[in-house]
């Protein structure tokens, strides 16, 4: 178990998440791979809650940075040569990513919004570790 992990359970509270903003945004990068140029530098794998998000968004970042046209047959290609379709969801789920949008006209204020939680849960994550080592008697 990691340490974010770890941290929500001793809170006993569930993690702050927006996994609706995180779907809404990687379909509307992969439907409009156009505005994945305003988008790229906002967001870092780790700011994704679920794993197969980062998967995919890490994936999403390299086809830019090699400048390789994206949609689901180059993502889904990209994921498969790393061994990592399946961890990602797998082709259905890359396909319904694409049709949980009309557009990416949104993605920066989803981006946005994953970015805010995230930034919440490593608060929560430095506040919970302060407060473990200040109970230790160890300390």
């Amino acid at each position: 178990m990691d340490q974010e992990q770890e941290n929500y359970e001793y809170s006993g509270r569930a993690a702050p998440q927006a996994v609706e903003a995180e779907v809404f945004f990687l379909g509307g990068v992969m439907q409009d791979p156009n505005v994945l140029s305003d988008v790229v530098s906002l967001l870092d794998p780790e700011d994704f809650f679920q794993e197969r998000h980062k998967i995919i968004w890490e994936a999403l970042q390299r086809l830019s940075q090699f400048n390789t046209p994206i949609d689901v047959v180059t993502l889904s290609n990209a994921l498969e040569t790393e061994n990592k379709l399946e961890a990602a969801g797998g082709r259905e789920y890359l396909l319904k990513l694409i049709e949980s949008v009309a557009s990416g006209a949104n993605a920066r204020y989803h981006a946005e919004i994953i970015q805010k939680k995230a930034v919440m849960r490593r608060l929560i994550n430095v506040s919970t570790t302060a407060i473990r080592e200040a109970q230790d008697p160890t300390a």
